[in-house]
């Protein structure tokens, strides 16, 4: 997974075939209006994130609610 992270926004570009359900992006997209799919292989979080430690804490939030 290759993570791009600024002040605003996050971008996580998954690997060809993931080891991720489909399901979970799914879900996660439609739970969270600040989540949203950005092309087939990348997902797009919105989020106030002005230093590295609230960018690490979004990022890992995220990626703990794919993996549950």
């Amino acid at each position: 997974m290759k993570i791009d992270a600024h002040a605003e926004s996050a971008l996580l570009q998954f690997e060809p075939k993931p080891p991720i359900d489909p399901m979970r992006i799914i879900e996660l997209v439609q739970k969270n209006r600040h989540v949203k799919l950005s092309g087939q292989d990348k997902l797009r979080v919105s989020a106030n994130m002005p230093d590295l430690a609230a960018r690490v804490a979004q990022v890992k939030s995220t990626i703990k609610a794919l993996a549950a």
